[in-house]
């Protein structure tokens, strides 16, 4: 059976955003090097490549974000490549991934936790 693609009518709230656009999100104006910036921006295109759609960009962590949280949506691809995204040295600390549900059964919401930007 073929896998259905994210419908061109986005059931999702909110618009894809590209990784960039994520990351000035989440950090805002933070220093951080360019090293620990381009090892997350890195790992989210790798993600973003494999079919993960993101929406939203947010520091990650509290009380001293360290990091950058994104949510997204994807295909059942899109998860296969989260899935081998764990396996690999991409630094993801945490992940949480919802069925969609009716009427789009093969769009799954994402969430992660990616990087330790700043320690």
């Amino acid at each position: 059976m073929a896998q259905k693609k994210i419908p061109k009518s986005n059931p999702m709230p909110g618009r894809p955003i590209s990784v960039e656009t994520l990351v000035k999100e989440a950090l805002g104006s933070r220093k951080i090097s360019k090293t620990e910036l381009r090892n997350v921006v890195n790992a989210l295109e790798k993600l973003e490549k494999g079919g993960i759609q993101f929406v939203k960009g947010f520091p990650y962590g509290i009380p001293a974000p360290d990091g950058i949280g994104a949510q997204g949506f994807c295909s059942r691809k899109g998860l296969a490549t989260l899935l081998q995204a764990l396996g690999s040295p991409i630094r993801i600390r945490e992940v949480a991934v919802f069925p969609y549900g009716i009427p789009y059964p093969d769009v799954f919401r994402v969430n992660l936790g990616v990087g330790e930007v700043g320690r």
